[in-house]
């Protein structure tokens, strides 16, 4: 997925663990569409709880799961 991957650059580019890029990816592209929401279609079109609790919540579960299942990061990393 195209997220997945501009917050694995960012990790490897800054040095930071992937959870922690992958929350400020996901919040940085959640304001991005709030701001075209805004200017292109004059509300918050598309943009609802969900998308900013996704975006908030998804690297904090990546972050639990490596930590929980470090066999299963190997495996996909493989």
């Amino acid at each position: 997925m195209a997220g997945e991957g501009i917050a694995g650059a960012v990790a490897v580019a800054t040095h930071r663990e992937f959870p922690r890029a992958k929350v400020w990816c996901d919040g940085a592209m959640v304001v991005v569409a709030i701001i075209l929401a805004l200017f292109g279609l004059h509300g918050l079109v598309g943009v609802r709880e969900g998308t900013i609790l996704s975006a908030l919540i998804t690297g904090r579960l990546v972050s639990a799961y490596t930590r929980w299942w470090p066999q299963l990061v190997t495996w996909i990393q493989a």
